[in-house]
């Protein structure tokens, strides 16, 4: 499953850099917060700086490595697979 996610996600990202840049914060800020989780608790819970996911977050940071978003899904507990649905479906609700 993570092999296929890594294809979908390489092939998504070269053919859709700005999407991506513009949804996958967005996303994962969603997830977040339905959650109730704040930064500092996601930062503690996925190993990744409360910097780095404020980043994210915020746009600063547009093109998170793949094993940075893997990390964070785990720590939300959703699949990478249905990360990438959501941002798709960002995407598809704003054409």
């Amino acid at each position: 499953m993570i092999l296929e996610f890594y294809i979908n996600y390489t092939y998504y990202i070269f053919h859709n850099m700005e999407t991506i840049t513009m949804y996958l914060s967005e996303a994962l800020k969603t997830i977040r917060e339905e959650q109730k989780l704040t930064q500092k608790e996601l930062s503690r819970m996925s190993g990744i700086s409360y910097s780095t996911i404020t980043k994210i977050e915020t746009g600063v940071i547009t093109n998170p490595s793949f094993f940075l978003v893997v990390k964070l899904c785990q720590a939300l507990e959703i699949t990478t697979d249905n990360l990438l649905k959501l941002i798709t479906n960002y995407d598809v609700k704003t054409k």
